[in-house]
Formats: structure tokens, C-alpha cells, sequence
């Protein structure tokens, strides 16, 4: 029996052969970043429980293509995993570090004392990244609905990794699949790096480039924030 069969039969959320609301066959997988980078970004959905949910962590670049003059976006890295809270918090900072004080990044505020408390505590804990809470508003497909458009013509795409399949397995079931937790990632990180146009730094005008930390600097060029 095919994938499609059993997720119609046996789990009562069937799904088109492309995808629902994303047509995962007009995402292109590349080796390599398939031009320059513009800017990229960093974007979480925390995990409220362990019961079924996972917290992922999505880096999402903009890239200029060689020889043309739109932009596409290349999904470069998740991270998809089921973990106590202070595991989640150590998790945070370890891949803020790793991506480099020019990676903004974004978490998502849910409405509520709860949600503002968590915020408060994420921000403290990451103190010199650029953070920055989103508040949620609206369904999960309403959310999703501007990078679905931009998946749909081709313009989003995939690193080459071993994370693919989940990825992509999960954008072909949304909404009426299990998880959504990377989903809701994809789409926070989609509307932050698109929202936000690139500005240019010029080295020169900074004064005390010796106090820049080393890995901001390889980052110089186009930031986008």
C-alpha cells in the first residue's frame, strides 16, 4: 500500500499527491546555496508539552540567484526534538551560538501570562542575539499561507540534508497531518525575512572593527536587521 493510501484509509487525513496546501514537488533540493546569500534568519515553535510535540528551530536564508534578479528562499537547517524545558532552553542557546550573533532570531509569543513569562525568560537567557518575540495571530493556515504561495511557484527550496523527508513530510499533510510544530517554524521565519528588505553594511564607516565578535564578521556585507 502507498503513502497516500494508508494516510487516506487508516488515518482518516487524506492527502493530494503534490500536498495539500503546499506542493512539495515545486521545491527544489540543492547541494549547495544556489546563489548569494541576502539574509537569513532563525525562527522557533516551542513545544508546550512532550506529549506528541516537538520543538524545531528553522534556519531560513534569502538568496539572490546567479544571473537573475528575483529572490528565492532555501530552507538551510532544522531542528526537530522532544525535550524537557530546561533541555529546550540549553538547546536554544547552543544553536544561537553556533548560527553567530548575525542571525536574528525569533520565538513565538503566545497570548497569555504563561507565554509572556516564557518570552521574558527565552530573552533573558539569550542576552546579546538578536531575539525577538512574535505574537501569534490567526489560524495556523492563515499563518502559512504566504510561504505556501511562494513554495507553490517554486521560490522556496531545501538544503540537502537528512532532515528532509520530515520536512517535507509534514508540509504535504498540513493541515490535516499529526505535526505542524515545523510548519508553524517555516512560516514565522518566512514572514520575519520577508518583511524585512536587506540593508547594506559598509565596513568602513565602523570604527571598532576589533570589537565586532569574529563571527559577526564573515557576515558583513548584506544584514538584514
Amino acid at each position: 500500500m502507498n503513502a497516500r493510501a494508508w494516510w487516506s484509509l487508516y488515518q482518516g487525513a487524506p492527502r493530494a499527491p503534490e500536498g495539500n496546501l503546499f506542493k512539495i514537488a515545486r521545491m527544489p533540493i540543492h547541494d549547495i546555496l544556489p546563489g548569494t546569500l541576502v539574509q537569513q534568519c532563525r525562527a522557533w515553535d516551542l513545544a508546550s508539552s512532550l506529549k506528541g510535540d516537538f520543538t524545531v528551530g528553522i534556519k531560513l536564508a534569502s538568496v539572490q540567484l546567479r544571473g537573475h534578479d528575483t529572490v528565492h528562499w532555501v530552507v538551510t537547517d532544522v531542528r526537530r526534538d522532544r525535550a524537557p524545558p530546561e533541555q529546550v532552553r540549553a538547546t536554544v542557546k547552543l544553536i544561537a551560538q553556533a548560527d553567530g550573533y548575525a542571525t536574528p532570531i525569533y520565538l513565538p509569543e503566545d497570548p497569555g501570562q504563561a507565554g509572556q513569562s516564557q518570552i521574558v525568560d527565552y530573552v533573558n537567557h539569550l542576552a546579546g542575539y538578536s531575539v525577538t518575540p512574535i505574537r501569534m495571530t490567526g489560524s495556523k493556515e492563515q499563518r502559512a499561507m504566504l510561504v505556501a504561495t511562494r513554495v507553490n511557484i517554486g521560490q522556496v527550496g531545501l538544503l540537502k540534508a537528512p532532515w528532509n523527508a520530515a520536512l517535507l513530510d509534514e508540509l504535504q499533510s498540513f493541515p490535516n497531518g499529526r505535526h505542524d510544530d515545523q510548519v508553524d517554524a517555516l512560516s514565522l521565519a518566512f514572514d520575519q525575512l520577508s518583511a524585512r528588505p536587506p540593508m547594506r553594511i559598509d565596513p568602513a564607516v565602523i570604527r571598532d572593527w576589533a570589537l565586532i565578535p569574529a563571527s559577526f564578521q564573515p557576515s558583513l556585507g548584506y544584514y538584514g536587521h
